[in-house]
């Protein structure tokens, strides 16, 4: 078995606001990270994309405003990032999920649920009050 961390744990964020989220684990030979997301109200988790070696392989509706970065290869630690740019649909605000997986051909869709671990990614639509500026 292989032990994933994700951090941050939760994030709240303005719309407009970038989000970076980590996830990491040990094992030299699981060069597949994938990414998740479970929007508020749903039931289904929806593939993002995934980080094989260093090359992103990215869902169409996710393509705008999100990327994956890291060094998935070699036999150290993997690190890899889920990148989130100008957040502002409602969707979003969600659950998500990293998996590490050892990198296989499939000849049919693959699943790749193992080893989840989740991140919250919460916006606030409300007004922020700006600082008092000291005299």
């Amino acid at each position: 078995s292989v032990e994933v961390h994700q951090t941050p744990s939760a994030v709240f964020s303005r719309p407009g606001e970038n989000v970076q989220l980590f996830c990491q684990h040990q094992k030299t030979d699981y060069t597949l990270m994938l990414w998740y997301q479970k929007p508020q109200g749903e039931t289904a988790l929806k593939v993002i994309g995934n980080l094989y070696h260093k090359n992103p392989t990215i869902e169409s509706s996710y393509e705008k405003h999100f990327n994956m970065s890291g060094d998935l290869g070699g036999g150290g630690p993997k690190n890899a990032s889920l990148n989130m740019f100008n957040l502002r649909r409602p969707q979003d605000s969600a659950v998500y999920f990293c998996a590490a997986s050892y990198a296989q051909c499939c000849r049919f869709p693959c699943l790749h649920y193992k080893n989840l671990l989740s991140v919250t990614v919460s916006l606030d639509y409300t007004e922020a009050t700006p600082p008092s500026h000291l005299h």
